[in-house]
């Protein structure tokens, strides 16, 4: 990368993350879904002693939504969000007021009704909020 798009974002250590994936089968939503409330194996890098934040559960809702509607066969069921930024920030950003002011923003963005769950994970080295909604 060229030395000025580097000036423009202030070097490295400041950043932030905001990733896409979709979500094209029911047995994908299911494993991310219970990644994020960790549920199931916990991975090791994870400190179970702080807290997480979730609301929603992506499949009950999915079902619930989708339920009696003809869905496409090679079509996107979901997506999921991950939004975070640099661990240098940690210091510097409340994760509370950070995780409600994104979630504000997903809302507006996607639309309230379309979120299928929230994830605030605490229990990481950096904070970060996992978001599933449908793509309408």
């Amino acid at each position: 990368m060229s030395c000025a798009f580097w000036r423009i974002l202030g070097g490295m250590s400041n950043f932030a993350v905001l990733r896409f994936e979709k979500i094209k089968s029911l047995g994908e939503l299911t494993g991310r879904s219970r990644h994020n409330r960790r549920e199931g194996t916990v991975p090791d890098h994870v400190d179970v002693s702080k807290s997480n934040l979730s609301a929603g559960n992506a499949v009950e809702m999915f079902k619930e939504i989708t339920k009696g509607k003809k869905l496409r066969k090679n079509g996107v069921l979901a997506v999921e969000a991950v939004m975070s930024f640099s661990p240098e920030m940690k210091e510097k950003i409340d994760p509370a007021t950070w995780g409600e002011a994104s979630i504000k923003w997903v809302e507006e963005k996607f639309g309230a009704a379309n979120i299928l769950e929230l994830d605030l994970h605490l229990d990481e080295k950096t904070p970060h909020l996992h978001v599933i909604f449908l793509p309408r």
